[in-house]
């Protein structure tokens, strides 16, 4: 109710994606008994597990989330336009009630996305799509598992569901980085967990081999990362930086294809956008690690140390 009583286009579309969201959903018990794939059926039914995991062993806050079913046939349930400054890596913000600054904006309808990705880059700007597989309202409303959640098995279902509690459980106004890279050491820490629990020792085998290769794109990025630094600190015309950005940017996706041939093209199209999309959901932060090891495994102190690490660094004074 009040995204639809804020102004504007945004909050008025997002508050009756929302409404649709609501009014879509069904208890978790009723999509269980009607669901006929035999796979997505089990991930329905092991939802509840999952959400008990995190609260008993994680720490994660108790709530009346994730208790009914929202189906979708759309690879994600929201749209989320991200943006950064083509001349420097800084990302794009946006003002929010209650939240403060965040760096993407999420849209329920893909093509209302696209539109808006367009009017950004039309102002100059790198700009990046992508399919979110779920979002939390922060316990505000009772949030439903969706189909997408579903999609990347057991071990991504237990990492997108545990990651949203984390944001329910703890979430600084304005801090992206903080809050989303929180959430991804959690979901990740947590996913780990439950499998080894729930013996899916198969599964999780698989999503670490994942892991493995996905590191190493992060590893081959840092250094893309660190040209265009250096290219940004150079005392040239705007013109002339972002025609040497472009060549760098396709000089790493030539890099890549020729390491995986049979990936699409568009997996290796990068802009500074998307360079700072991969950091921002960054579940290795050292910070994170080095709290984790502090608390030697206790999740009641990790999340003590969290806090009162957040509040030096954002609420000092």
């Amino acid at each position: 109710m009040l995204l639809l009583l804020l102004p504007g286009c945004y909050y008025w579309q997002a508050g009756v994606g929302q409404c649709k969201l609501m009014l879509g959903r069904v208890p978790l018990a009723e999509a269980i008994r009607a669901e006929k794939d035999p796979q997505i059926k089990a991930l329905l039914a092991e939802v509840s597990q999952i959400k008990r995991c995190g609260e008993r062993h994680l720490g994660l806050k108790p709530s009346q989330n994730y208790q009914t079913y929202y189906s979708t046939p759309l690879p994600g349930v929201t749209f989320v336009v991200t943006a950064a400054y083509p001349d420097r890596l800084e990302r794009y913000q946006w003002g929010y009630p209650l939240l403060g600054k965040l760096p993407y904006r999420g849209y329920f309808d893909p093509d209302a996305a696209r539109a808006y990705a367009k009017d950004l880059e039309a102002e100059g700007l790198d700009v990046w799509i992508f399919p979110s597989t779920a979002y939390s309202t922060l316990g505000w409303l009772n949030d439903p598992i969706t189909t997408p959640m579903l999609r990347a098995g057991r071990y991504g279902l237990a990492e997108s569901l545990l990651h949203e509690m984390a944001h329910q459980t703890y979430f600084v106004q304005g801090q992206g980085d903080f809050n989303e890279q929180l959430a991804s050491f959690v979901g990740a820490q947590g996913a780990k967990l439950y499998l080894t629990q729930a013996e899916g020792v198969l599964e999780l085998a698989a999503a670490q081999a994942k892991k493995v290769k996905a590191d190493q794109l992060k590893e081959d990025l840092k250094v893309l990362r660190g040209q265009l630094e250096a290219l940004f600190a150079q005392p040239l015309p705007k013109k002339e930086i972002l025609r040497r950005k472009q060549q760098l940017y396709q000089a790493f996706a030539q890099s890549q294809r020729e390491q995986t041939p049979k990936a699409p093209a568009r997996q290796w199209e990068f802009n500074n956008a998307r360079l700072l999309l991969y950091e921002l959901y960054e579940e290795k932060n050292p910070l994170f690690i080095q709290l984790w090891q502090q608390a030697r495994g206790d999740w009641a102190l990790f999340w003590r140390f969290v806090k009162e690490d957040a509040k030096k660094r954002f609420h000092s004074g």
